[in-house]
């Protein structure tokens, strides 16, 4: 029994996962820990460690692990916390540490066939950010000491977990070394068994061995920089920066350093000879001679990357930068290259600063790829033969993260993808707030970096999720459009199906929401939603989980629910009662069915699809930052969401649209337009419908929109007068306004047609609010996804501006 443990942790590693065959209890738990740690975004540019480490501390405490035992700590202030975790043994021995970080390499979206931070299963793949480096091994870990908690085993000594920050560099400080820093104490243990220091080695189809780390390589970043004067580019002299730079650079790729092998290696090379076939066998074992083969290091360099890494000293540009106008001749051009060097020539001591060895051949091994930032490259065997398990044993956990170190497999860390960073906006230096007021609403201030939407009122450009709307309005559903900013991509057509039959089930009301929409049913349509929204997180099994799994399932869920709402409590409204959602419809068509009770007409279901995706998302105005700020508190999906109805309640962010339909009807026909407005303008009203406090040119929804009023004006689907007028209308005032108004820009905006398509569409005027807030939610359920995975409290300054040196007159 006293390597019992051991051996549990082992059965994991050969317990083949492939998807023939039925998994033990044991094994899909292992495989759902891999899955949930997949999908936690945790790089160091928009992702949190915080969020993973809390979801594994959550599954220890579930299976019995005391509370005391188990915590999440780390830097302050950072999103970036460690898991510590302990399995108390009998203690007659001096404890073991496990150890493996769960940070991961940045991941660029558009550089994957699919989302990077989605577990999948495809083909007896695993694809995902963190598959081989090294979310398996962390899962491993926390799976095996689960079981061995249920199973109530007690070790001779205790069991030491630490999952860490800050491995892969991107992190804001290392985990590994503040855990040395700050708790010695608490990882105190006799040896350190490193889930990323070794790897499972197959050839010709079959595990051969395990390779364990024994030496790892250091790295050392230079910058070439070449400066001259300058000048135009009509007038080019002979020297150019950024011609002298690329000079110099290429003299240092043609360059190979000397090779130089220490023990380690040339031990490595030896026993590598015995395994492989053929010349590379020859070659290997003529490279360990005392006197190494020089020809035979030549031939094994331009076999492969790897064994060129293990024989010399690298050095590779990874970065270049010069010029500043495509006119001006560069004054300067830089360039900064990386320096791998091998433990001797570094002049480290091997057991000190070592270099990795993963001696493969690429001919030979039966090995997926490296995980790279490239497409379908970061995945890895489902099989047991290639699970990155290794049990390694390091002399010292010094020796493990204190050095930095180069690795063949590690991506160039980029910006990856689009960051969300700290949502207020630090100063230049040391993170202060500016104490520079912004009087106006926080007008121009860069509230967050952002991958879901992109707002330029100058061009008139809407970007959602990386396209143009007019790439996404009437071509993409609403249900892809969603997809598009949850996951990062469209869906493929197997991942619509499945998130369409999801939302599809979820669209029904539960008891206590309806009770809500029916006492609410004299009240304005967008109170009533923001009731029914608060009551949604009674349905949630856990409502105050903000991981990504359950923030996924609430975005879900409002998404569903939302028109299941607002058509309730139209009908109420009407003295009608409601209609049950049917799961057959798209949910832009169901929503249509349950407010008239009918089968939409196909123009009309797509009118409102389309109006939905016209209006998923827009930057950070009112609404959404109120969810992101509720949601920096680390407040759940339902209530930064129900503070966002709240928000857009008021008539400066969302009232607009019924507006238009009253000046329309005051207007009555298009020779009356002209004498209206100069009216409503000599009043200092404002006219609804135009003037945007972003854009200064056409919305580009309002285009959108134009076209689908169109489109529903020829079918008839509503009188067509209606559209008649408005079309002349708009004409009229436009020339009012920039007469009026000369330079202020004042155009259509999206309101203006709203109002049309929502009217024509058989839907009362008050209901117009609620109805934008159903296509709004995908929006913020994605900023407060993008919040939660940032982790860091919104919490701006203010300036104080009232009385000071008060006193309280007539009291002692």
């Amino acid at each position: 029994m006293k390597c019992a443990w051991l051996l549990a942790l082992f059965a994991l590693i050969a317990a083949p996962l492939a998807a023939q065959r039925q998994l033990s209890a044991n094994d899909q738990r292992a495989r759902d820990i891999f899955e949930q740690l997949i999908n936690i975004n945790t790089t160091g540019s928009s992702g949190s460690t915080t969020i993973a480490s809390n979801a594994m501390a959550k599954r220890l405490i579930d299976a019995g692990f005391p509370a005391a035992d188990v915590q999440v700590i780390g830097q302050e202030g950072s999103r970036n916390f460690n898991l510590l975790a302990r399995l108390r043994g009998t203690g007659s021995q001096k404890p073991i540490l496990l150890l493996s970080h769960i940070d991961v390499v940045e991941a660029k979206r558009e550089d994957w066939s699919v989302d990077p931070f989605t577990f999948l299963e495809r083909d007896g793949f695993f694809y995902g950010r963190g598959t081989m480096d090294v979310k398996d091994g962390s899962a491993i870990l926390v799976a095996t000491l689960v079981r061995l908690e249920q199973e109530g085993y007690r070790p001779n000594r205790d069991l030491i977990l630490a999952l860490t920050t800050g491995e892969e560099g991107g992190s804001d400080y290392n985990g590994v070394q503040w855990l040395l820093e700050n708790h010695r104490a608490m990882i105190d243990a006799a040896y350190v068994i490193n889930m990323d220091a070794g790897d499972p080695v197959i050839l010709n189809g079959k595990r051969a061995f395990r390779s364990v780390q024994a030496a790892e390589k250091v790295y050392v970043t230079f910058k070439l920089e070449v400066r001259n004067p300058g000048g135009h580019s009509s007038l080019p002299p002979k020297d150019n920066a950024i011609y002298r730079l690329a000079a110099a650079l290429g003299r240092l790729s043609a360059y190979d350093f000397p090779a130089r092998l220490n023990d380690i290696t040339r031990a490595s090379f030896a026993k590598w000879s015995q395994l492989q076939q053929g010349a590379i066998a020859t070659d290997m074992a003529a490279v360990a001679q005392a006197t190494p083969d020089t020809a035979a290091i030549r031939r094994l360099s331009d076999a492969s990357p790897l064994y060129n890494a293990q024989l010399r000293t690298t050095c590779v540009a990874t970065q270049l930068a010069g010029g500043h106008a495509e006119n001006a001749l560069p004054q300067s051009g830089e360039g900064d290259r990386r320096n791998g060097g091998n433990p001797e020539s570094a002049g480290g001591a091997p057991a000190r600063r070592h270099e990795r060895h993963r001696t493969r051949h690429d001919a030979a091994l039966a090995h997926p790829g490296h995980p790279c930032h490239g497409n379908r490259r970061d995945r890895r065997f489902v099989s047991s033969q290639c699970r990155n398990s290794g049990v390694r044993r390091i002399r010292r956990v010094r020796g493990h993260q204190r050095y930095p170190r180069a690795r063949s497999r590690r991506a160039h860390r980029g910006a990856g993808l689009l960051r969300r960073r700290r949502v207020h906006l630090p100063a230049r230096q040391g993170g202060h707030i500016d104490a520079k007021v912004k009087k106006g609403g926080l007008d121009g201030v860069v509230a967050a970096q952002t991958r879901l939407s992109h707002v330029d009122g100058q061009a008139g450009e809407l970007i959602i999720g990386g396209y143009q709307l007019k790439e996404l309005a009437g071509r993409v559903s609403f249900e892809e459009a969603a997809h598009l900013l949850w996951r990062g991509a469209l869906p493929s057509r197997d991942e619509l199906k499945a998130l369409s039959t999801e939302i599809a089930g979820l669209r029904a009301l539960p008891e206590e929401t309806m009770h809500v929409v029916r006492a609410g049913a004299k009240a304005p349509p967008i109170d009533a939603l923001r009731m029914a929204c608060a009551t949604m997180s009674l349905d949630l099994k856990q409502p105050d989980d903000i991981s990504p799994a359950a923030d996924m399932q609430a975005a879900k869920m409002l998404t569903a629910r939302f028109p299941t709402v607002v058509a309730a409590h139209a009908r109420l409204g009407a003295g009608k009662e409601p209609i049950a959602p049917r799961t057959d419809l798209p949910l832009a068509a169901n929503f249509l069915y349950m407010i008239h009770g009918k089968e939409p007409d196909p123009i009309a279901a797509r009118a409102i699809d389309t109006y939905w995706v016209t209006v998923i998302d827009h930057g950070m105005n009112a609404s959404t930052f109120t969810a992101r700020v509720i949601a920096s508190t680390r407040s759940d999906m339902v209530s930064a969401v129900t503070g966002a109805i709240g928000a857009l309640k008021g008539p400066l962010h969302g009232g607009a649209p019924g507006p238009v339909l009253d000046m329309l009807k005051d207007i009555k026909s298009a020779d009356r337009a002209e004498a209206w407005v100069r009216n409503e303008l000599a009043a200092g009203r404002r006219i609804m419908g135009f003037g945007h406090r972003v854009y200064k040119v056409r919305d580009p929804r309002a285009e959108v929109l134009s076209s689908v009023a169109d489109k529903m004006s020829s079918a008839a689907l509503e009188n067509r007068k209606l559209f008649e007028l408005a079309r002349a209308a708009e004409q009229t005032i436009l020339r009012v306004l920039d007469e009026v108004k000369p330079g202020r820009n004042l155009r259509t905006n999206v309101e203006f047609f709203t109002a049309l398509v929502l009217q024509a569409l058989g839907l009362e005027p008050r209901c117009f609010v609620a109805t934008f807030a159903c296509g709004r939610v995908a929006g913020w359920c994605a900023h407060v996804i993008e919040q939660h995975a940032e982790d860091h409290l919104i919490r701006p300054q203010s300036e104080y501006v009232g009385p000071r040196n008060l006193k309280v007159e007539g009291r002692s």
